[in-house]
């Protein structure tokens, strides 16, 4: 009974661990977080088993006890890490390049407008290739996604000349470097934004929704990040929106 027992304890301790690894590359979730949302069988495992290990004399009661208690621990954490896959793989970020043109696609499907400055295929020249796309962006933002890539001077100088023609007059939009990067940060001072005309959001076409879109180029690193973002524009007086 006592062997029965730790192997549970060991078991609980791999899996978790084995969902923590899956999670983070999966998702790009840092490790030390993962492992702290899986906590609940690893501690119970190492806790539980250690407990055992040292137990002098061995009393029958308290493996059946722990047995139980390994048991009903598997079952909620079971439910929870199932439901955290479904509920996740909707609401995280997509970074895997191979999705790129579903992504294009598929999260855009009633606003292809916003991403039709993307490259419907990635550039045969560049280099250091990185996406970011999410279906649901927090507080005032909705969908968002971004194409990140370096390439050559040549085609650097191109793309200013071209976005320079087709940048509207507006303050530098909000807009945040997430493609490559672990962390969101604003986006560096040494890209130089062009926001493109906004175009509606046919997802949201009330308060004040629209899809924010444009080009951020570097010279100093020699890098292209094409953005797309669902905002809420903020209210200016006298304008009246549907709640």
């Amino acid at each position: 009974m006592r062997g029965i027992v730790q192997g549970v304890c060991l078991g609980l301790i791999l899996v978790g661990v084995l969902v923590a690894l899956h999670w983070t590359k999966t998702f790009q979730l840092p490790l030390s977080g993962t492992l702290l949302m899986n906590a609940l069988p690893i501690l119970t495992g190492a806790i539980f088993g250690l407990f055992l290990g040292i137990l002098r004399p061995p009393r029958p009661v308290f493996y059946v006890t722990g047995l139980k208690l390994c048991l009903a621990v598997a079952l909620i954490y079971g439910v929870g890490a199932t439901t955290m896959e479904l509920v996740y793989r909707s609401w995280a970020p997509t970074r895997d390049l191979r999705h790129y043109a579903i992504v294009r696609e598929k999260f855009w499907k009633h606003d292809l407008d916003a991403v039709a400055h993307f490259p419907t295929k990635m550039p045969a020249n560049a280099e250091r290739l990185f996406l970011f796309a999410v279906r649901y962006g927090l507080h005032e933002t909705g969908p968002i996604m971004q194409l990140r890539y370096s390439t050559s001077a040549k085609d650097i100088a191109a793309k200013e000349q071209d976005y320079q023609r087709q940048q509207i007059t507006a303050p530098r939009p909000k807009v945040f470097l997430l493609a490559g990067e672990q962390h969101p940060l604003p986006m560096p001072r040494d890209f130089e934004i062009y926001q493109l005309p906004p175009t509606p959001s046919a997802s949201r076409p009330y308060a004040g929704y629209v899809q924010q879109r444009g080009v951020a180029i570097s010279r100093e690193r020699g890098e292209i990040v094409y953005w797309a973002q669902e905002r809420k524009l903020p209210k200016v007086k006298g304008d009246r929106r549907a709640p």
